[in-house]
């Protein structure tokens, strides 16, 4: 639908309807109130056509001001008809809807994702009823954590002149949403982030070139903005811009699979003593996974701050909500492992807790890894024992397993993409997983011999014989 189609008549009469449906005006004004309030909503109705009107409406943004200072009786806003009168009875104060967030926001996000992803799954919907299903979730996702974001104005004004303003346009985060499908929902809702700003603030961002996204258009309108984590005010050209939508779908599409077992296991490489646990180990599990559960995870675990200062129990909510979004059982498992050994045991026993997590992982694992690469992966995992795992490099190790068969992987070049290139010949997800231990030990991200719950869970998937052959 474009801009011509809401004409000012189409949208009197969307705001009559809204008006009727909810009482906000007497049933004899309703005419000449939604006559007034088109001449302050009408633009907003022609730049957002597809959007549902009443779901809008119950959330944030001026239209909702407008409405809701009629209804409570707090006086006209800027260029509302001194007609809207409020309704004899009395109602709730208005409170501040935008910055808050729900009180089950875990509960209500998922909520969004499933619709979403029902949405997008569905075959026979209008493009239309789509759109605007979608357009609904993305809000509703977005209310359920509030905005992180806030410029100073928004921080100091009355709640009725707040309004939440996406990073990205919602129209950008729906097209993302139905080129990326129902597996990459939960990561393109998760980077539907929100800024609170004025209604001034949110016409000068109207005002910036739609060419630009994220945190440019904030710098272009000559804003500042307030982590509400940190309390820190910040410009936003000095805030990481974001990308304009679908330019980071293609990466997202080329994560690996088995996130869920990948991040169990390589939890359990990094719970080590003295260390204390934090929710550190947790993040670098996610992130080293490379799949879409570790970046969604990991993503979902910055919004704690500095995660090395946070417990890991603190840790444990973000983990279950992963679990639940992407319907892992091995997540679910890890976070009711988690929450047990860091809520009731004043100093984990750290053994017992890497024991307990990687075993989480078989429940979505497979039980053998493939034969083809097995003495190649038991001899990583002797790298990977090592007590100094640079002594035994990749170039070695591939020359040495099975009479040296593996020794056109070594390659020339950088060993990392070497080791890459390898993992995706043999596309087995238990070597996959091999492949990133011994690497992160080789270039001591892992300093620490993992614990031998973790590598004799290793070993018991390369224990049947080499199937022969060799590498072309």
């Amino acid at each position: 639908m474009s801009e011509d189609d809401v004409t000012p008549a189409t949208a009197r009469q969307i705001i009559r309807s809204w008006l009727q449906r909810h009482g906000a005006v007497e049933a004899t004004r309703l005419d000449e109130a939604a006559t007034g309030l088109e001449r302050e909503l009408g633009p907003w109705l022609r730049r957002h056509p597809y959007v549902p009107l009443a779901e809008r409406w119950a959330t944030d943004g001026p239209q909702f001001q407008i409405i809701r200072a009629a209804r409570d009786g707090n006086g006209p806003r800027t260029g509302t008809p001194t007609s809207v009168a409020p309704p004899a009875a009395s109602t709730p104060p208005v409170v501040d809807e935008l910055t808050a967030p729900r009180e089950d926001p875990d509960a209500a996000e998922l909520s969004a994702i499933r619709l979403t992803q029902a949405v997008l799954a569905a075959r026979d919907a209008l493009p239309e009823h789509r759109m605007a299903l979608l357009a609904a979730a993305v809000r509703q996702c977005q209310a359920a954590r509030g905005a992180r974001w806030t410029t100073p104005a928004a921080a100091a004004a009355d709640p009725l002149d707040r309004h939440r303003e996406p990073l990205v346009p919602l129209r950008g985060t729906v097209e993302e949403l139905l080129r990326g499908g129902p597996r990459l929902a939960p990561l393109v809702l998760s980077a539907a982030v929100t800024c609170a700003v004025t209604g001034s603030e949110c016409r000068r961002l109207a005002r910036v070139s739609p060419e630009l996204y994220g945190w440019e258009r904030f710098a272009a309108a000559g804003l500042t903005v307030v982590d509400a984590l940190t309390g820190e005010e910040s410009d936003p050209a000095d805030l990481p811009p974001g990308d304009a939508p679908g330019e980071d779908l293609s990466a997202l599409s080329e994560l690996v699979g088995g996130g869920p077992a990948r991040i169990c296991v390589l939890l359990a490489c990094r719970v080590q003593p003295p260390a204390p646990l934090t929710a550190w180990a947790l993040e670098a599990a996610a992130r080293d996974s490379a799949s879409t559960e570790g970046w969604w995870l990991e993503h979902r675990l910055q919004q704690l701050g500095d995660a090395e200062a946070a417990p890991l129990d603190q840790a444990v909510p973000a983990l279950a909500l992963a679990g639940a979004a992407f319907n892992s059982p091995a997540l679910q498992a890890a976070a009711v492992v988690l929450t047990r050994h860091t809520s009731s045991i004043a100093t984990p026993d750290t053994a017992a807790l890497a024991a307990e997590v990687v075993r989480c992982a078989e429940l979505e694992a497979p039980r053998r890894g493939s034969r083809a690469c097995a003495p190649l992966a038991r001899a990583l995992l002797d790298g990977i024992e090592a007590a100094d795992p640079r002594t035994r490099s990749w170039e070695e190790l591939t020359a040495s397993a099975a009479g040296g068969r593996f020794s056109p992987l070594a390659g020339r070049g950088d060993t990392y993409p070497t080791m890459q290139a390898a993992a995706r010949l043999f596309d087995d997800p238990i070597f996959s997983l091999t492949v990133t231990i011994f690497e992160k030990r080789y270039r001591a991200a892992l300093p620490e011999v993992p614990h031998p719950a973790v590598t004799g869970w290793l070993r018991d998937r390369w224990q049947d014989d080499d199937a022969g052959g060799t590498v072309a």
